[in-house]
C-alpha cells in the first residue's frame, strides 16, 4: 500500500580536501569556506546539468545542521552557511543546529534531518562539517598568531586547540571522565581506551604481541582502502604501508599507555593536535601514519543534501542519484565511562529490528568505530561489542569494515569523520546493484555515544517512510555496576577487570591504572598502583596475564586515591 507521507532521500553528497599548508589567504582556508565548498559540490552532485534547478534547490533549504569543528569557534555557523550559499531565500523559518563535540553527531544530524523531511517539517536539509587543523597549525607556526583573514571567532581559538584547557567548547574535555577518574589521573582518552583494549585482549586469551600484530594487520588492510580513496589525506603514504611497517617499534614510536605507542615529530613547522585512536587503538600527538595514529591535522569537509522523493521529482533529480535512509538509532552511555554498559549493542539491535529480516548485503563503513576497527569490551560481563555484535571477523572480513581507510590513512577529521562515511557510502551504493544496504556506525566520547544509520539503494518494503523519532531512549537504561569512589578504611580483597600502564618520555613505566571489583560486594572501583611490585607485575604481564588476578585495594593515607597492590600496603 503506497504511503502519502514524504519519503526522505539523500540526493547529493560532496567532499572537499585542501592539501595546501601555505599561509597565503587563498590557501589557508577556514572551516566555514571548506564547508561551503562541500555543500556546493553536494548540490552539483544532485543534478546532471544543474542550471536553474540548482537555484530552486537552494531557495528551498529550510534545515541547516553543522557538525561542531575543532579548529575555529563560530558565532553562528549555521547562519553563516545559509548566507554563504545564498540559500533559504523564500523567507520561511529555517531549522538551524550546531552539534556538540562528539563523533556520533554527523550521523545523528543526518538521521534527524531525515525525520524532519519524513514528518513534512522541512523540504531540503543540508548537513555539513569541516576542519582546517592543518592550515591553522601551519599558520600559527609561521606567523605566531591566528589567521586574521578568517571569520571573527566567538571565543579564544586556543581554548579549542589545547588538550589541557577546560572549556565546554574543548573536544578534549570529556564529560564521560568522572571525578573518580580525575582523582586517579585518568582524564584523557589515551588513558581510557587501553582499558578497553587490554580487557578485550584478555577476554580472547591473546598475548600482547598477538594483539599488536592483529592491530598492524588491521591497519594494513585499512591503508589499502585509503590508497584508493581520492579524499584520503594520507592516500600516497597509505600505498607504502604493510603490516610489518606498522608493527615495527622504533625511536619515533615509544609507549605512552600500554599497549599503545606514541610519537611526536615536526612536519614543515606544524604542530599536531592529539586525538584518540578509536577501536581501542591509539590517542597520539603525531604526524607519522605508520604508527596507527588518528591523524587529525587535516583540511577536509563533507556535506549531504536530503529532501523528499516528491520534491526530488519536481526538481528533476535522476532516480539513480537517490539513496534511501532506512532507519537510524542512537543513545548515550552512562555519563561515567567507568560504568560502561551495552548501549552500542542496543543501538545496533534496534537497527536490526527496524529492518526485519533484511540483510546488510553491502560493505560496512562504520564511521569512527568500524572505520578504525574498534573492539570494545563491556567490562561488567565480558561481552564484546561492535564487530562481534555483527558477527564480523576482525581480520579478513567477508566485506570491508571501512570504506574510508580509518583515522590513520584517511584522516581523523575531528568530529566529522562519519559524515565522510555517509558521503562515500552514498557514492558506493549508487554504483552497486539495487537492493544493496550499508550500515554506518558513528562513535563519540570514549565509546560513550553511538548513532547508527542504514542506507539503501531501494526504499523500505514495509510501507513505512521513516521513523518519526529516535526509537531508543537518550540514555542507556541497562543497570551498570555501582562505582565506589573511595573504598574507605581498611584493606579489601579485589580482582582486576582491566588495566593500563602509563610511561614517561624516557619510556619508563610511570603509573598504573586499574579497574577492578571488590570481592565481597562486587562493586567496581578505580585505583592506581600502590607499590613498585604491582607496577612491575603489570609491565611484565606480557608473560603472565594479570586480568582476573586478585589483590588488595585501600585508600591512600593522606589523599583521596584508591591504591591497588598484589601485596598488602605500599611496600616497595
Amino acid at each position: 500500500m503506497a504511503t502519502t507521507s514524504p519519503i526522505p532521500i539523500i540526493i547529493g553528497v560532496g567532499d572537499v580536501i585542501n592539501r595546501s599548508l601555505s599561509t597565503a589567504p587563498s590557501h589557508c582556508i577556514e572551516p566555514l569556506d571548506l564547508m561551503l565548498q562541500a555543500v556546493e559540490k553536494a548540490i552539483d552532485d544532485c543534478f546532471d546539468e544543474p542550471g536553474a534547478r540548482k537555484q530552486l534547490l537552494k531557495e528551498n533549504v529550510d534545515s541547516v545542521s553543522v557538525v561542531r569543528n575543532w579548529t575555529w569557534p563560530y558565532k553562528n555557523v549555521c547562519g553563516d552557511v545559509l548566507r554563504g550559499l545564498g540559500a533559504g531565500m523564500k523567507g520561511g523559518k529555517v531549522h538551524m543546529e550546531e552539534s556538540d563535540h562528539g563523533g556520533n553527531h554527523p550521523v545523528r544530524l543526518v538521521d534527524e534531518a531525515c525525520r524532519r523531511v519524513g514528518r513534512g517539517e522541512c523540504r531540503v536539509a543540508v548537513v555539513t562539517g569541516g576542519e582546517a587543523l592543518a592550515s591553522i597549525t601551519a599558520y600559527v607556526a609561521k606567523e605566531g598568531e591566528y589567521p586574521k583573514h578568517w571569520s571573527p571567532p566567538a571565543s579564544n581559538p586556543a581554548m579549542i586547540m589545547r588538550p589541557s584547557s577546560v572549556s565546554e567548547t574543548n573536544p578534549y574535555c570529556l564529560t564521560s571522565i568522572s571525578a573518580t577518574g580525575t582523582i586517579h589521573s585518568i582524564s584523557i582518552p589515551i588513558q581510557v581506551y587501553p582499558l578497553y583494549e587490554n580487557g578485550f585482549r584478555a577476554y580472547r586469551n591473546q598475548t600482547r604481541s598477538e594483539n599488536n600484530m592483529e592491530s598492524a594487520k588491521l591497519y594494513a588492510e585499512f591503508a589499502k582502502i585509503a590508497a584508493e580513496n581520492d579524499f584520503a589525506w594520507n592516500k600516497d603514504v597509505a600505498k607504502t604501508l604493510d603490516a610489518e611497517k606498522i608493527a615495527t617499534v622504533g625511536k619515533r614510536n615509544r609507549t605512552i599507555c600500554e599497549p599503545y605507542l606514541f610519537s611526536i615529530e615536526a612536519l614543515e613547522g606544524c604542530w599536531i593536535t592529539g586525538r584518540y585512536r578509536l577501536a581501542g587503538r591509539l590517542l597520539m600527538q603525531s604526524v607519522d601514519p605508520l604508527l596507527m595514529n588518528a591523524f587529525n591535522t587535516v583540511n577536509m569537509a563533507a556535506s549531504c543534501i536530503i529532501t523528499s522523493s516528491q520534491f526530488a521529482k519536481e526538481l528533476g533529480i535522476p532516480e539513480e542519484k537517490w539513496i534511501y535512509p532506512l532507519g537510524g538509532a542512537g543513545m548515550s552511555e552512562n555519563s561515567n565511562c567507568m560504568s560502561v554498559s551495552k548501549h552500542l549493542g542496543v543501538a545496533l539491535l534496534m537497527i536490526r529490528r527496524s529492518l526485519g529480516k533484511a540483510q546488510l548485503l553491502f560493505q560496512y563503513s562504520i564511521g569512527k568505530v568500524f572505520g578504525c576497527g574498534v573492539r570494545r569490551i563491556w567490562l561488567e560481563d565480558g561481552e564484546c561489542g561492535s564487530i562481534r555484535f555483527l558477527f564480523i571477523p576482525l581480520l579478513d572480513p567477508p566485506r570491508p569494515i571501512t570504506l574510508l581507510g580509518g583515522l590513520t590513512s584517511f584522516g581523523g577529521a575531528g568530529n566529522n569523520y562519519s559524515l565522510h562515511a555517509v558521503t562515500e557510502m552514498t557514492r558506493q551504493l549508487r554504483k552497486r546493484d539495487k537492493g544493496q544496504k550499508g550500515l554506518i556506525l558513528a562513535n563519540g566520547g570514549v565509546l560513550t555515544y553511538q548513532h547508527a544509520l542504514c542506507l539503501s539503494s531501494e526504499p523500505r518494503t514495509d510501507g513505512k517512510t521513516y521513523q518519526e523519532s529516535n526509537p531508543l531512549p537518550p540514555l542507556v537504561d541497562i543497570p551498570s555496576p555501582n562505582l565506589v569512589e573511595s573504598v574507605g578504611d581498611g584493606m579489601w580483597k579485589a580482582v582486576i577487570e582491566t588495566y593500563t600502564v602509563q610511561y614517561s618520555r624516557k619510556n619508563e613505566p610511570q603509573q598504573g591504572f586499574i579497574i577492578g571489583r571488590l570481592k565481597d560486594s562486587g562493586e567496581r572501583f578505580v585505583a592506581n598502583t600502590g607499590n613498585e611490585i604491582t607496577l612491575k607485575a603489570l609491565v611484565k604481564s606480557a608473560d603472565d596475564e594479570v586480568i582476573g588476578k586478585e589483590g588488595w585495594v585501600w585508600k591512600e593515607k593522606d589523599g583521596d586515591r584508591n591504591l591497588f597492590g598484589f601485596e598488602q600496603g605500599p611496600r616497595l
